[in-house]
C-alpha cells in the first residue's frame, strides 16, 4: 500500500505546470507544437458553452493566457501573422460550436 506521503507527492507531480513555450528569439515564429497547443486550448474554450465570449480575440487571448504564452506584438511579423491566422481559426470554431446567431457575432 502507498503511504499518504507518496500519494501527495504523486498528486503534486501531476499538478506541475506543463511548459508550452520557451522564449528563444522573439523575431522567429512560434514553433508548430506551440501552435498545436494553442489550437487545442482554443477548441476547449470554444466548446465551453458556460462562457459567453464577446469577441473572438477574447478567446484567443484567453488561450494565450491559459498556456502562459506571450501575445505577440504587431512588430513581431512572423508571430503576428500566426496570431492573425489563429483569429480566423477561433472564428471557425466559435461558428461550429455556437453558430452565427450567438452573442459573439455582435
Amino acid at each position: 500500500m502507498k503511504s499518504l506521503k507518496e500519494i501527495i507527492l504523486e498528486k503534486k507531480e501531476e499538478k506541475k505546470e506543463k511548459i508550452y513555450f520557451v522564449e528563444t528569439d522573439p523575431q522567429q515564429a512560434f514553433p508548430s507544437d506551440t501552435i498545436n497547443y494553442l489550437k487545442k486550448e482554443i477548441n476547449k474554450l470554444c466548446k465551453d458553452l458556460s462562457v459567453d465570449w464577446k469577441r473572438p480575440v477574447d478567446v484567443l487571448n484567453a488561450a494565450f493566457s491559459n498556456l502562459n504564452i506571450p501575445i505577440p506584438e504587431a512588430f513581431l511579423k512572423a508571430r503576428w501573422s500566426q496570431y492573425l491566422e489563429l483569429i480566423s481559426y477561433v472564428v471557425k470554431n466559435l461558428a461550429d460550436s455556437r453558430g452565427f446567431g450567438a452573442t459573439w457575432t455582435g
